[in-house]
């Protein structure tokens, strides 16, 4: 590996990490804020009643399903961002912002009616008793707007986590998370003139801190002070091969993501046959570990833009120099964090929920999950790689083998032929990904990222 000596690679160096580490900070706080909002949910839905953290874990299951078609396009607009961004070349970074608002605001419609067409088909599979199904209908009956609004939201925070100003990112993700914390119990159980709204009361403070965050990112896109034009007449014009680059670049990691919440809906599938404390248990824990999961966004995203402004900039170099550096800082983080998690689990769990068997079904899985993170982030982390180089195939070739050929039959054979202890359910998806980390970290030492379209387009 060629080590730096002089100055100016020093520096150069020493800006690698910097970029990485401040977005990834500042993204972090923001996707941990953004997914609080399903904390806060599951944590009123267990003041409601028996069912209703599995009715929203059932919901959210399919909802994040259908959401993997805004992040085809999403993931693409991380690398042409960054790599324009490196370049210094602000109008063709803000041309490129308009048009992936524009196109995501179709897709976001697009994506509301197959969520709406798909609930009903899959909800079939699903072991519901009639008080489940009726909070996942009232819920469900809300929710779907937040599909017309997270594609143009999470392209705005991308935008600015991408030009410098992650951190107006997070701002407003905090005021989001305010927003719906107030609004949550107020809507649920009403107050003065509210009426009481139940489970959709969740689905309508979600949706309404959604909608005024998104309302503040167009407010400081069109500041001055904001570094690239964005909302400017001269920058409007349909860019059928700009639009398609979105699509290539991000259609692999899409494929990802769609695995990987194919896992869910089969994990919360073969929980619900075991009964509403054994499915809530998973509910309820599975929403506590997204909270931790987050940080492997902030890793991926942060090591995206590094490596897009670096490659766009020509100093490809830093990134073999950076990233296994960067690799084993992660690591000690997350078995720190795994560590935490283990001693805590069940006061984590209780938080939440007092039933005894919801409390020691949630507290196993965070223990093995807790562990399995440590090889999720490494999979990030080198995954972010490929992301910011616009050359994300071999990330979605490693997620066809560690599901589609070992995940997804083995949790067939435990959970439908065997009925066995849930250990082993979660021991298999710790397996999954240990082999998926072992498999990333030599697709990266390949070097196939190395050339990159994203910029060019």
């Amino acid at each position: 590996m060629k080590q730096f000596k002089s100055d100016v690679a020093r520096s150069e160096v020493r800006g690698f990490y910097r970029t990485s580490l401040h977005v990834a900070l500042f993204a972090l706080i923001s996707y941990a804020v953004d997914y609080s909002f399903q904390l806060v949910d599951i944590y009123w839905a267990t003041q409601i009643g028996v069912g209703a953290p599995t009715a929203i874990a059932v919901v959210s299951s399919i909802f994040f399903l259908t959401l993997s078609l805004n992040e085809v396009i999403g993931v693409g607009t991380v690398a042409v961002f960054a790599q324009r961004f490196g370049q210094t070349d602000h109008a063709r970074t803000g041309e490129a912002i308009l048009l992936a608002l524009l196109v995501k605001a179709v897709l976001g419609i697009m994506s509301a009616g197959v969520f709406l067409l798909l609930i009903d088909f899959v909800l079939i599979s699903y072991e519901l008793s009639e008080t489940e199904l009726l909070y996942t209908q009232d819920y469900t009956k809300v929710i779907w707007l937040s599909l017309l609004l997270v594609p143009v939201y999470s392209t705005m925070m991308t935008a600015m986590r991408t030009v410098g100003r992650a951190h107006l990112a997070s701002y407003i993700s905090v005021a989001a998370f305010v927003i719906n914390v107030v609004a949550n119990p107020i809507l649920i159980f009403g107050y003065g003139p509210i009426p009481p709204l139940g489970i959709a009361g969740a689905a309508w403070a979600t949706v309404l801190a959604q909608l005024i965050a998104m309302l503040c990112c167009f407010f400081m896109m069109q500041d001055h002070r904001f570094p690239v034009p964005v909302f400017s007449r001269g920058l409007l014009s349909w860019q059928p091969q700009l639009a398609w680059s979105f699509l290539v670049i991000g259609l692999p990691v899409g494929g990802v993501i769609l695995l990987y919440n194919f896992e869910q809906v089969i994990l919360t599938a073969l929980l619900t046959e075991y009964g509403a404390e054994v499915s809530d248990g998973y509910g309820v824990g599975a929403r506590i570990f997204g909270l931790f999961f987050m940080v492997n966004f902030g890793i991926g995203l942060g090591i995206a833009v590094a490596v897009g402004h670096a490659i766009g900039s020509g100093r490809i170099e830093l990134i073999r120099h950076c990233i296994p550096r960067i690799s084993l800082m992660i690591i000690a983080l997350l078995t720190a964090v795994a560590l935490l998690i283990f001693l805590f689990a069940d006061y984590l769990m209780l938080a939440f929920n007092d039933n005894s068997v919801t409390v020691q079904i949630g507290a196993i899985y965070l223990r093995f999950m807790a562990f399995a993170n440590i090889a999720i982030g490494i999979i990030y982390c080198y995954n972010g790689v490929f992301e910011g180089a616009g050359r994300n195939s071999p990330p979605l070739a490693i997620a066809v083998v560690i599901y589609l050929a070992f995940e997804f039959p083995a949790l067939a054979y435990l959970g439908w032929f065997t009925a066995a202890d849930l250990s082993w359910v979660w021991l298999t998806v710790s397996a999954t990904y240990v082999l998926g980390a072992a498999l990333t970290v030599r697709q990266f030492c390949k070097t196939t990222w190395r050339l990159s379209p994203a910029a060019q387009s």
